[in-house]
């Protein structure tokens, strides 16, 4: 009888456990998103605007203020982007639309939607500490949802005082692409595009080399990556905590270029 055989230092204890905290904490985020659905609304009429926040967007026309729910919301709020989205101005830019990120039903998407409970981060139970933690993993040490850059890894991390575990999994796996294929061959490539001299074929053409890149996403439980323990802190706090996220995508679009 053969038995399975960990890695080094992960143990079926560890597993279980794990398993059992993230089942946990993932009907906990689902029972707090559906919770905001009915709070954020109710909430954002009496939401409290910074105007000495205002700043200009990085990326977009416009300026960004702070604006966060009143406290008896304050699970349902966003303490570092508000409720317009982050300094770069991209949810100004890309909100249903067209309506800008200073409407309504823009915010109300921006924290019950996009980043719902936001703030369940920055408490004990839904967050994880990165400077008040040790880490380790197993796997690739280099996971992200772009081109080249799959992998699978478990990450624990360990607080220093009271000894609770935050797990994080996180894998992707790179579908194969046509498209890429054919870019290992560039007479091929050359051929085809000679021979698009119609606008339907050109079309198709452009099709056939734009790598329409897709992956496997799984990602569950806190957000931490190792690089996370590298870092400074001291200047901003709250950047080091990691929350509890879920997703899983057997297609996510990872990116796309043009091969010719």
């Amino acid at each position: 009888m053969t038995t399975l055989a960990l890695p080094s230092g992960l143990t079926w204890r560890l597993l279980a456990s794990g398993l059992v905290q993230t089942l946990g904490l993932l009907a906990l985020r689902l029972l707090l998103i559906a919770v905001g659905l009915f709070v954020v609304p109710m909430a954002l009429p009496w939401c409290n605007t910074n105007q000495s926040t205002r700043t200009p967007f990085t990326e977009a026309l416009g300026d960004w203020l702070l604006i966060t729910l009143p406290g008896w919301a304050w699970l349902w709020s966003n303490d570092r982007d508000g409720a317009a989205g982050d300094k770069r101005g991209w949810w100004h830019t890309h909100a249903p639309f067209a309506l800008g990120a200073y409407h309504w039903l823009s915010q109300l998407l921006w924290l019950a939607y996009r980043n719902p409970a936001n703030n369940a981060r920055f408490t004990r139970l839904m967050g994880c500490p990165v400077t008040e933690c040790d880490m380790q993993f197993w796997g690739d040490e280099t996971v992200e949802d772009d081109p080249g850059k799959g992998g699978m890894r478990l990450l624990v991390a360990t607080h220093r005082e009271t000894a609770r575990r935050y797990v994080g999994f996180y894998w992707v796996h790179e579908w194969p692409s046509l498209a890429v294929w054919l870019g290992t061959r560039p007479a091929l490539v050359a051929a085809i595009s000679a021979a698009a001299r119609w606008e339907w074929a050109m079309t198709f053409t452009t099709w056939l080399l734009t790598p329409n890149l897709r992956a496997l996403v799984v990602q569950i439980g806190f957000k931490g990556e190792p690089s996370d323990w590298a870092e400074d802190y001291s200047a901003d706090l709250l950047r080091q905590w990691k929350g509890f996220t879920f997703e899983t995508n057997p297609f996510k679009g990872i990116g796309a270029s043009l091969i010719v």
